[in-house]
Formats: C-alpha cells, structure tokens, sequence
C-alpha cells in the first residue's frame, strides 16, 4: 500500500482560495466538455445530463428537497435520503 505524505491544515489550499477553472471540471476530456450542453451557472460545472445538473444546483442553493418522514431530516438527494433511512431508522426505500 502506498502511503501518502502528511498535509498540515495550514498547507491545504481551500477550493474557494483558487480562481475557477472550468477546465477542472472537464471529466478528462475535450470530448467531453464538447457534449456538455448544460452548464452550472454558479461554477461552471459542465454536465451532459440536465438532470444531473438540476441534482449539482442544490449543492449551491442548499436546497433539501427529501425528507425524512420519522425525524425530518432534509437531504438534497433521494439516495442520501434512503441510506440516512436504512442506517438510522432500519426503513428500506425502494
């Protein structure tokens, strides 16, 4: 197993500390930013999938859309929703 060297808190370099690179977000490929037709209009996050990016906007807006109905936790995906419930309250959702 490789082990990796030990980072200081001070040395880590926040996300927001950097200028925004669309490129970051390119999933590898030019190919790929290529068929993105839907971008993130607050980081400019590329997606192929309209739904996917509807799923990354509530990241930003922290919209909680799902939520639990035995102790009303609010989760801004479904499967987070389902694994809270399984892991918490035993309730399986299909």
């Amino acid at each position: 197993m490789k082990w990796l060297p030990q980072i200081k808190t001070s040395e880590v370099m926040h996300f927001q500390e950097q200028p925004l690179d669309p490129s970051f977000f390119s999933e590898g490929s030019e190919d790929f930013r290529n068929k993105a037709k839907h971008i993130c209009q607050y980081c400019a996050k590329p997606f192929t999938c309209h739904s996917k990016l509807l799923r990354h906007v509530r990241v930003h807006t922290g919209e909680k859309p799902f939520q639990c109905d035995v102790c009303s936790k609010s989760f801004n995906q479904k499967e987070t929703l389902k694994i809270h419930s399984a892991r918490q309250h035993n309730i399986f959702i299909l």
